[in-house]
């Protein structure tokens, strides 16, 4: 199982470092909408698995892992917020702290 959560942070950490390398002119608000509702999906999962299943997948620090979970999926969900209203350059500091966090 720790595999699963292991490459469901993989994929999220990939997605959001691709956000940063195209301007947002070039592919407009539904590319990058798409892409946060990804991040997002994969996120729900990542939580649905962690609560859900006996493992505990964050063994000795389990606070921190569950605390940076959480600023993950804040970031990630105000980065879709700032995506939704067109505030680009809002939404890079969320973008950059939920991947931070999940990394």
């Amino acid at each position: 199982m720790s595999v699963f959560i292991l490459f469901l942070l993989a994929l999220t950490a990939g997605i959001l470092s691709s956000l940063f390398w195209i301007p947002e002119e070039d592919l407009g608000r539904g590319y990058y909408q798409l892409n946060a509702l990804i991040v997002l999906g994969l996120l729900a999962l990542l939580v649905a698995v962690i609560w859900l299943h006996p493992i505990e997948p964050f063994q000795v620090n389990a606070a921190l892992g569950y605390a940076l979970m959480a600023i993950t999926c804040v970031g990630a969900f105000l980065y879709y917020a700032a995506v939704w209203m067109q505030r680009w350059r809002w939404g890079r500091l969320p973008a950059a702290l939920a991947l931070i966090a999940v990394t």
